[in-house]
């Protein structure tokens, strides 16, 4: 889209009625720069040169937040083990405690993360949306109701994976709690020859953490499977409305395709954290559970 100006510049068609064009010169003249190509092509670079820049500042800040949250929690928690009552330490799964922990912490931080990127791409779909509506509100309106669309048809989806990404951290702490024993108690089981009596109770929590795994990965698959289809579909119906409808020519609604794209990537990407969400969010579940179940 940043291109397109740079395009003009160098075209010696008419390009006045383009907003998009207008827009950029008004920027130029706040600006106090002269809109030629040399200018126009160092503006670009700038542009492209500050955003690297603060991508490159947001992932360091979100490494930092994640790093610092999961080192938090895991004090929290150890200090909370610290002060646990003797009655409940009895009364609950040795790996349960473990679990929460090595496991269900990083998963909770994971899900927070994806929190945060749904949040990021409803901004890019807030931009993109208000931009599209400046230039044509018809196809603003039509990716709306498109995205919305896509929201509402993968919201089985978000049920699916919520359910088994519990099941999930359920298994973690029943496979963690008869690997502590297998090994705390290793000298006996070896010594009684009992080890091939509990290997098919572990060999069956393996195959059920598997399974819910391979579920997980599957909500994640079909989500982005569908992307492509769903995208083209979309356009080409953006395409018959606006070229075999309204009559325009498809030169002249190059800028809206492409940010109709845009937009429609968007709602997808929201989408796909959404779902990632929900699969981790039953290191959330399990540690919202243990605070309760400690305090009382």
């Amino acid at each position: 889209v940043l291109f397109i100006p740079l395009l003009a510049q160098s075209s010696s068609a008419n390009t006045g009625e383009s907003k998009i064009i207008i827009c950029f010169h008004k920027i130029m003249n706040c600006l106090h720069l002269h809109p030629t190509f040399n200018s126009i092509l160092l503006l670009l670079v700038f542009i492209f040169v500050l955003k690297a820049l603060i991508t490159l500042i947001q992932e360091a800040w979100t490494a930092h937040i994640t790093a610092s949250l999961t080192k938090d929690l895991r004090l929290q928690t150890v200090s909370a083990y610290s002060e646990m009552k003797y009655s409940y330490y009895l009364n609950t799964n040795i790996g349960f405690l473990s679990n929460i922990i090595t496991k269900e912490i990083e998963r909770a931080v994971g899900a927070f993360g994806d929190y945060c990127n749904c949040i990021v791409a409803i901004i890019y779909v807030s931009i993109y949306t208000g931009v599209s509506m400046a230039i044509s509100w018809h196809a603003s309106v039509l990716a709306i109701v498109s995205g919305t669309l896509v929201i509402y048809s993968f919201k089985f989806l978000g049920r699916f994976a919520r359910r088994y990404s519990i099941l999930t951290s359920e298994k973690n702490a029943s496979l963690q709690g008869f690997l502590i024993q297998m090994v705390q108690y290793f000298k006996y089981l070896k010594a009684t020859a009992s080890l091939n009596r509990v290997r098919p109770k572990l060999e069956k929590e393996i195959k059920l953490l598997a399974d819910y795994s391979f579920k997980l990965g599957l909500v994640g698959g079909a989500v982005k499977s569908l992307k492509e289809p769903f995208s083209i579909l979309l356009l080409s119906s953006l395409l018959f409305f606006q070229v075999s409808v309204m009559g325009k020519p498809i030169a002249e609604i190059l800028i809206i395709i492409l940010l109709f794209y845009r937009l429609i990537t968007r709602f997808f990407n929201f989408q796909t954290s959404w779902q990632k969400f929900n699969a981790n969010i039953g290191g959330i579940d399990t540690i919202v559970k243990f605070d309760r179940e400690i305090d009382n």
